[in-house]
Formats: C-alpha cells, structure tokens, sequence
C-alpha cells in the first residue's frame, strides 16, 4: 500500500502545475418524476473528461439522493465494468413530496469542487405525507424575468452583455415585452424575449442608481435589474471565428490591490486544465485563445489575480454541433393495450452509452431547466438549440450558469487516492486509552461471510490506513492486528466519510405542482399502488444481474470438510481431531493449538495453523472450542503455507457456519466489528411478453408507469436498432426519450410522444 501511494503521489507531482479532474461522472436516469416507493433505474458512467471513453482511474461511482437540506435520503456504491454500471435503487416510501437532487461522483474526484460533480434534479410526490401535493395556481406572481449578466456584474459606463430569462406565472417560458427604466425614471430601452423565453441585449448604464424591467400589460409590474458598479473590472466573450475565440477586460475605477498583472484560464466544465494567458489588468485588454488548443465542449474562463482571487469567470462552449443524427421510428401511430411497439433507433452520429425510456408523459419534465442546475453539460445540447434563438446564441444561453470556483486558486491537496482496483476502505486506528496513532503496524480487514476474503494495510506514521476491497450488499467488517498478541487488541479504528460532506451552494428550489399536471399524477399514483400490489403475481419480476461464483481468498483448498455427512460428534475438538484429516489439537499452558500437518511439505513439521470462523480471523483458539457444533456447515483446511503479498499466514483452517453469520461464536468485543454497505448489485429491467396468450389473458392488472427501460442500446453496422416491448393497461401518452453520449463527451438526446389508446 505505501508503494501504491508513492505512485500516486509521483504522479500527482508531475502534474503538480495542472488543475485536472481527469475524469467525469455521468448518469441517466428513467424519467424525472416519481412516486415515493417506486424504483428509479439508472445507468451510471465514469468517462475520461471531454470523451466518450471509460476512465481508467476509477472502479466505484458514489450515488446519492438529497433533500432540499442536502441530507442525503438514498446513498449507494456502483462498481463499475467498462466504465458502466446499470442498476435500480428504491426510492425510500417514506419520503415527503419535493424536488430532490441525485449527485454522482468518484473518490478521486473528492479532491476537487463538488460543483464538478453530475447531478440531476428530480421530482417525488408522496400522497401520503404532510402538503403531498404543494399545489399552485402560479409559481410566480405574474410574469416575471430573470436577468444573468456576463460575468456576474454590471459596470457603469459600459457595454454589458445581459440574457433575460421570462416566465409566466406557471414557470413556463413565454415571449414578454417591456423597457428599461433609468434611475431617474427615464426609459432607456425597449426589450422583447422570444417564444423560447429568452433574449441577449447590451445595456450601457450611464448614471447609478437602480434600474428597473416595466413589463407591459394592463397591470404593470415592475423588476429590479442587477445593481450597477461603480467600480470593478469584468470578462467578456466578444468574438469568435474558426481559429480564435477574443475575450475582453472591461474595468471601470478598477485599482487592483494584488498587483496590475493578472491570468485567463481556461478549463473545461468538468475541471480539466486547458491553457493560461497572462493579462494587465487593464479596461480593453484583450484575451485571444487560440481554438485548436481547444476540443469542442463546454469551457470556463476564469480571470484570476496574482492572489488567486477569482475576479470574473464565465461558460462558453466551442465549435459544439447538435448531431440531430438521434432517430426514433415507431412502427404506428398509436397502439391499443397490451399491444406490441416496434421502435427503430438510428445513430448515425456514432452516439455512446445510448440509453432507452419509454414513460408516461406527464412525469417527464419538459420544462427549461436552465437556470435550475450548477452545470451545462448536465442538459442535452438539443436543449441550447432549440433555445437559441432570434440572435441568442448558445453562448449568450451560457451566462444563466454561475461558473464553479476555488478550482485554480490553489494545487489541490490530494486527500483521496483513486480507487483503480476496488473500494478503498481508510481511517486512522488510535491507541484507545492514549488516544496515540496506533504507527507501522499491520492490521488486517476481513469480512464475516462465507466467502472468506482479507487484505493487509500497515499504518503510517499518523495511523492511517488504506484497504481494497470488492463486496456486494450489506456485510460486516472486522479490523484487526495481524499479530496474534491479544495485547495489542486495545485499539480505536476511526473510518473515514465514505461520502463526500462536500456540497453544492446551489440550493434546491421549492416544488410547486401545477393544476394542470395533478389530474395526471394522481392517475400514476394509483397505477403504481396497483402495481405494487400485484407485483408478487406479475410475469416480469426485476432480475438480479448474475456474476461469478465468488470464491474464497485462498482458492479451493485442498480439504473441505461437510460436517452432516458424518456421524454427530458432541464437541468443535472432537470433530477437528476425528473427521478433519491432518489437523489435530494441543494443550500449552492453557492454551489450545490447533496443527496442521504438512504432508506434502519437503519440512515436514506441525504448524500453528490461521484458523478463521466465517472468514474472520481467530487469534485465540481457545474460543473456537466454545462453538456450538450444530451450527458448523463445513471446514476448510488448507495445509501448505499460504502467502498473500509478503505476508506468511501458515496453514489455514476456516470454519464455516450455516448462516455465515459468526452468531455461534463468542466473538472478542475488542476487535473492531462493524456494518459495511459494499456496491449495489446490477438489475436487468423485465417487462411483460404478451406474445405469450396465457400471460396476455392473464386478469393480473398491467398499470406500468415505465413500460420500458434499456440503459445500453446495441446498434448494427448500419447504427441502427429495433426495439420491442408491449403497452399496458392504461390508455394514456407515453414519451420515447433516448439519451446519449458524443465523443466529445457532451449529452445528446431525442424524444418523441407516443400514444395508447383502447380498442
């Protein structure tokens, strides 16, 4: 483990001048309202920044739900293959109606912003808790803007780039008319936001003051615009061209007080490092960046001061295309119930990690959600253009997001390795009457299970420690010494956080249901208590994804030992000393010894042998006589020496329980022993098969809210692929929503609306 750190650190020093995540996580889920109770299926990618490869530096994506509060509700561990894991977790039924927001991200990542972690806001209705639906005949109180500044501020006496966002007082985006007025009461301008909602103006503030949006209408209504600077100094994007992106320094009553020279930095949205131009910090400087220093994707431009002090940032995107190359096909224009659906997908832009939902309309949430989240890249591209309108460009779009921060300020202090080979499970182990770092000793992790498995880590100077470890479910882990002196069992292990106490500013905004959309919900409430209620019946129960037959550490030994095909012995010692071949039992001062003969050994001698009960290592074998013998399953004796790394165990002798649960043993409360939470397996999504006329007749009720669901579309040589599956019970409108990835990394996604009608 030392050595595994002084890799990383080697290679974090070579490094050392670069602000770098290196890696990014992605998911999609299967829509983004659901009921309290109800599955939320997810696929969950770990790619190298900018593409879409799979990153090489992690294994284990951490997921989590938050509340508004940023308690997390659901926490969960995906080991990831290839780069990807699908899988389902349940939402808890319990949890009150809001807007929640998954967060998916990697330990390594832990070393940088959380802002850089993947989130996605979703919606959950529980009808059973207190103001289950937070009804609203309007979100806001009539319609209302929302201004986002280049840069963050507005200077006075210059140009300023502003994109004004208009809802109605739903929430949703509508075209709204009105002026700019003065401080002084004057108008100064005249503006119209298009369909989409949005418009980019310049606005040159001439005196201060406040200035004011009067919308237009029989009843006016009025709305602060940002307030205006008197002094500071902003960044603005003012060109572009095929090789050069131009930025410019505005500065007004702008006296540094770190010195006059300053740096543009460029890095991508997920963190990565780009290039560095150095800058006076001057009013027209200008800032050229040359374009084939970049990819094409979304990027930042931080103007940062000799200090570090962040002074204006903001997103612009390069050269980023809408391959519109992502096809859906239905083979009808409507269906009937319980009726099949063809679907041809086409990809012809070479799209990854292509996912599949078909869900009911009403719980996809169609409306902007710029503004709503911390990042770009965390919404389909489709989304900019379409939105990009009337002389709003994408970029213009780009000032509604809040640039992360404290990204570049500083090299980051790599506290998290990466986890390249499995879950890293660390902490600091503490002398527990000294409260002293426990230094350079070796400890060892086991899991109590009947699959044996442990790993060794020895404490720094500090008594920190560093184990692998790859485990499924929920189990039990034990942290001990390696040596057998019970003495040294007076230790504190103190785990770290396996999830990041880090979070976002951002804040989850309140949810208000619209009238119009209750009816709707209401109906998918109903279907999922129908469906929870007959699922013990249905044909399509949720598949546990099969892996490998997990074996113990050492391999199959060369004894195993099945206790009920012999004659019931009445003692643990009997049993050893009359049915397990080449162990017997001695006596020394009290102490119980149990040997193992090497029979094949060119030394041949009596060893101490490494007894284990449940895959936790024994020290004192006086204890393993003390079991009760009814609850032994089998024994497993490996009689050769046995190495992991550099470290001899011996013999080994393994008792193995019926229920893997060491409750038959009289376990030693000085030894750490404590409930671990390892990767949530994978589930196959299973739908009904109405070819079939027994389960087509069947009177079990069908009221799916998802009727299909395929994280990992496979595409022919022609990049197309047929799907199949079959409606339900319920006549209402479904959305087809396919979701990719380009090779520049950046999330692309299709939907059309399908409909269900009855016969």
């Amino acid at each position: 483990m030392n050595v595994y750190r002084s890799i990383v650190l080697l290679f974090f020093i070579i490094n050392i001048n670069l602000s770098f995540a290196q890696e990014t996580v992605t998911f999609r889920t299967d829509r983004d309202t659901y009921v309290a109770g109800e599955n939320v299926w997810i696929n969950a990618y770990c790619l190298k920044s900018g593409t879409s490869l799979p990153s090489t530096i992690s294994k284990i994506i951490y997921v989590e739900v938050l509340d508004s509060e940023n308690a997390p509700v659901k926490q969960l561990k995906l080991h990831i293959v290839n780069g990807s894991c699908a899988t389902q977790f349940e939402l808890p039924e319990t949890l009150p109606t809001g807007n929640y927001l998954i967060r998916g991200y990697t330990k390594w990542m832990r070393n940088y912003n959380p802002e850089l972690y993947f989130t996605k806001e979703i919606v959950v209705i529980n009808p059973f808790s207190v103001n289950s639906f937070p009804k609203s005949d309007n979100v806001y109180r009539s319609d209302t803007l929302i201004f986002y500044p280049e840069g963050g501020k507005i200077l006075l006496n210059h140009p300023n780039k502003i994109t004004v966002q208009s809802f109605d007082k739903f929430g949703n985006s509508k075209s709204v008319s009105g002026e700019i007025i003065s401080p002084a009461g004057t108008v100064i301008q005249n503006i119209e936001t298009a369909s989409t909602g949005f418009i980019t103006f310049t606005f040159t503030p001439k005196e201060s003051g406040v200035y004011k949006f009067r919308i237009k209408g029989s009843s006016p209504e009025t709305i602060d615009i940002p307030a205006v600077l008197k002094s500071g100094i902003n960044l603005q994007l003012v060109e572009e061209s095929k090789t050069h992106i131009y930025f410019n320094l505005s500065a007004e009553n702008y006296n540094p007080v770190n010195a006059l020279a300053g740096t543009v930095h460029i890095v991508t949205s997920n963190g990565d490092f780009v290039k560095s131009y150095p800058v006076l910090l001057n009013d027209n400087e200008k800032i050229v960046v040359e374009t084939d220093s970049l990819h094409t994707g979304y990027f930042v431009a931080f103007l940062i001061d000799k200090a570090g002090e962040i002074l204006a940032s903001r997103y612009f995107v390069h050269t980023a295309k809408s391959s519109n190359l992502l096809t859906i096909k239905p083979d009808k224009a409507r269906y009937s119930l319980r009726s099949p659906v063809l679907l041809e997908i086409g990809n012809k832009g070479n799209l990854k990690n292509v996912s599949v939902s078909v869900v009911k309309q009403c719980l996809i949430n169609e409306k902007s959600r710029i503004g709503r989240i911390a990042r770009p890249d965390n919404i389909a591209y489709q989304s900019f253009v379409q939105l990009a309108k009337n002389g709003t460009s994408i970029n213009d779009l780009l000032l509604c997001f809040v640039p992360f921060k404290n990204v570049l300020a500083n090299a980051p202090k790599i506290s998290f390795l990466p986890e390249i080979k499995g879950e890293i499970i660390s902490g600091t182990i503490l002398n527990a009457d000294t409260h002293k770092p426990v230094a350079n000793k070796v400890f060892i992790l086991s899991f109590v299970s009947k699959i044996a498995t442990i790993s060794f880590s020895k404490t720094d100077s500090l008594g920190r420690f560093n184990f692998v470890a790859n485990r499924f479910g929920e189990q039990e882990i034990v942290i001990q010494p390696f040596r057998s002196d019970t003495a040294e069992l007076n230790y504190k292990v103190n785990l770290d956080s396996e999830f990041s106490p880090e979070y976002s500013d951002r804040k989850i905004q309140p949810l208000f249901v619209d009238k119009e959309n209750i009816s709707a919900i209401n109906k998918t409430i109903i279907s999922m208590q129908i469906n929870a209620l007959y699922s013990p019946f249905n044909s399509y129960p949720i598949v546990e994804k099969e892996y490998p037959v997990p074996v113990c550490f050492y391999g199959t030994p060369e004894i195993s030992v099945l206790i009920d095909k012999f004659i019931e012995l009445p003692t643990i010692e009997e049993i050893i000393a009359e049915i397990v071949p080449f162990t017997h039992i001695t006596r020394k001062k009290g102490q119980v010894h149990i040997k193992i003969y090497e029979n094949e050994s060119l030394d041949v001698k009596h060893n101490d042998s490494f007894c284990m009960v449940d895959g936790v290592p024994i020290r004192n074998q006086n204890n393993i006589l003390k079991m009760n013998y009814k609850k032994v399953e089998k024994i497993d004796v490996v009689n050769l020496n046995y190495f992991i790394e550099t470290y001899s165990l011996g013999n080994i002798l393994n008792i193995i329980t019926r229920n893997g649960d060491m409750n038959s043993f009289d376990f030693d409360k000085r030894r750490f022993r404590q409930e671990h939470s390892g990767y949530l397996p994978e589930y196959l999504f299973n739908c009904p098969d109405y070819s079939v006329d027994s389960i087509r007749n069947s009177r079990i009720p069908d009221f799916r809210n998802l009727l299909y669901w395929n994280p990992a579309i496979k595409f022919d040589e022609n990049r197309t692929s047929e799907i199949s599956f079959y409606t339900s019970d319920e006549a209402t409108k479904y959305m087809v929503v396919v979701e990719g990835i380009n090779n520049n990394g950046i999330f692309e996604r299709r939907q059309i609306p399908i409909e269900v009608r009855e016969e």
